[in-house]
């Protein structure tokens, strides 16, 4: 696995490498990647090179930070919409799926496009679920 991502994300051999990976789930990829290389493109653009947790992520969403995708010239802001944590507008849906020393991910129910073409929320996650909050996070956010 950690081959297969070092392809990916064209390392210098740094094996101290550490990523965080934004993943949406696979109904949310297009049915038009057709090609190898639009995966690739697609990875790059859903990974920071940064080990970021769900809290992590959270604090840095207290300030509206913006996050540079290994995808050169592709940014990721997250922010905070009532208790839901955003990037570029989409809603992390699944926080800290996966985390270990060097790679954290965080699951979405979408591709995170760029920010002017997201739609904003409403003030909590279970509008998501039509109302029955599965999932919810209350509390202050801005607290690590």
């Amino acid at each position: 696995m950690a081959t297969f991502l070092a392809l990916q994300l064209e390392t210098s051999g740094d094996n101290d490498m550490k990523i965080t990976v934004f993943a949406p789930i696979d109904e949310a990829i297009p049915n038009s990647v057709t090609k190898f290389s639009d995966y690739i493109t697609i990875f790059r653009g859903h990974v920071i090179n940064r080990l970021l947790s769900w809290k992590d992520l959270q604090k840095l969403a207290s300030d509206e930070s913006i996050l540079k995708t290994v995808l050169k010239s592709y940014e990721i802001e997250v922010s905070l919409s009532g208790d839901i944590l955003l990037s570029n507008g989409v809603p992390l849906i699944y926080p800290d799926m996966y985390i270990d020393e060097w790679v954290s991910v965080n699951g979405f129910n979408q591709m995170i496009e760029p920010k002017a073409n997201q739609a904003k929320l409403g003030e909590s996650i279970s509008v998501l679920n039509d109302g029955e909050g599965a999932i919810s996070w209350r509390g202050n956010q801005k607290s690590i």
